[in-house]
Order: structure tokens, then sequence, then C-alpha cells
């Protein structure tokens, strides 16, 4: 005869439970996820040299909660860009990928096992 007790299952369901809660809503994630882009362009700017920030709409609409910004979130998504007019004319200058996506990566990540009862 083979008997076998499991033992933490109860324990497991109760986190895997708490993470399907969790992905129901990124929101929280999200809105981190914007403050890293915004940090991230920040950053691209001021390695830049002042190129492309003549009047420093094109900057502020990147950096902050400009008139020209645009930040969305969602349940499930972020909008992150610009409603200047002239910015389709400039070089592609969007951080696309590198440190600014890993770290909203690790944020929904964080988000997802992120306890009820605080902590993780």
């Amino acid at each position: 005869m083979i008997q076998m007790t499991v033992v933490g299952a109860e324990q497991a369901a109760d986190y895997f439970e708490q993470v399907a809660d969790n992905a129901g809503d990124l929101t929280p994630a999200m809105d981190a996820g914007i403050r890293e882009l915004e940090i991230g362009h920040r950053i691209k700017f001021g390695r830049m040299g002042g190129r492309y920030v003549e009047t420093g709409r094109f900057m502020a609409s990147l950096t902050s909660d400009s008139a020209d910004a645009i930040r969305r979130t969602s349940a499930n998504g972020l909008d992150f860009g610009t409603s200047v007019p002239y910015a389709r004319f400039l070089p592609p200058i969007l951080i696309r990928e590198g440190k600014p996506f890993s770290l909203i990566a690790e944020g929904v990540a964080g988000h997802l096992v992120r306890s009820r009862y605080g902590g993780r």
C-alpha cells in the first residue's frame, strides 16, 4: 500500500486564487508603469543634450502630466504618448524597450503575487 499526504494544498489553492483575483485588475501596476515611462523619458531627454527641446512642449508631454500628455490606464493595459502635433515629424525617441519595460513587467508580476493580507 502507498500512502501520500499533500502538505500545503489548501495554502497553494488560496495563493492561486489570490493571483487570479489580482489578475482581474492590473490598474495599480499600469499606473506605476506610466510613472516608469515618464522617468525613462526624462533620462532619455537628459542624455540627448537639449535636442528636440526648443519649447519644452514635446519633452513635457512625455515626462509629465502636461496638457499634451496621453496617459490612460485600465484593468489590463496602458496608453502612453503625446498629442503634440509635430511629434510625428521627429525621430522616434520613445523608449520602446529596455529598463522601463522590464520595470513594468516586474510591477505586473509583483501585483499578481501581492497578498490580499499584505506583503507577499
